[in-house]
């Protein structure tokens, strides 16, 4: 979270902000981010929408200061050129809608996982485990200015953690409550990966 909100921190204009997190789950990215630019002394409106009511009903009991509602990434409840920082954080959206709600001047932060992101639980979910796809280096509307790598070992210091991080994961569905106690038992630690890249308007 800390490199998102930094890059977040760093393109956001001075003044008066529109943050706006596509796909928001239960707000967690979009609260510290929001958090980041407040300590920096801006006025930041933010906002967020995903497809899970439930999600949004946590998020909007968590995030008081945010507005949230559930809406699809492809057709999202944003006026036109009103968004100065957009976050897509591993979720699927649409360039068109993206390109609608973004500032001349605005930016899309994008994470999406990288090659090796969680491997070791996909090599227990799956026979051949195949790794993530990276993201296009061309989307429709935008031009990309920087694109990063992080990676890094998350260790998981009891089986609660254990737990709670394969819960969080679409690999949930594919154990039996069996079989997730008992890699909670025996994972220690889990690959961490992400690409973050940053998109503005491309020029017309």
């Amino acid at each position: 979270m800390d490199r998102i909100a930094q890059l977040a921190v760093s393109l956001a204009p001075e003044g008066d902000v529109m943050l706006y997190d596509a796909g928001c789950g239960e707000g967690a990215y979009l609260a510290f981010v929001r958090e980041a630019m407040v300590s920096t002394r801006r006025s930041v409106k933010a906002a967020g929408s995903d497809i899970s009511k439930v999600a949004i009903d946590f998020a909007a009991k968590q995030v008081t200061a945010a507005q949230f509602v559930v809406a699809s990434s492809f057709d999202l409840p944003v006026a036109s050129d009103t968004a100065d920082i957009i976050l897509q954080i591993f979720a699927p959206g649409d360039d068109t809608e993206l390109c609608r709600i973004l500032r001349n001047d605005g930016t899309v932060i994008h994470v999406a996982p990288g090659e090796n992101h969680l491997l070791s639980l996909k090599q227990v979910a799956y026979d051949i485990p195949r790794p993530h796809a990276l993201p296009p280096d061309r989307r429709n509307g935008l031009k990309l200015l920087s694109r990063e790598r992080l990676q890094f070992t998350l260790e998981l210091v009891s089986v609660e953690h254990a737990m709670a991080l394969i819960n969080m994961t679409p690999f949930t569905w594919r154990f039996s409550e069996a079989q997730k106690q008992s890699l909670a038992q025996e994972l220690n630690e889990a690959e961490g990966d992400f690409v973050i890249s940053v998109w503005k308007k491309a020029d017309k």
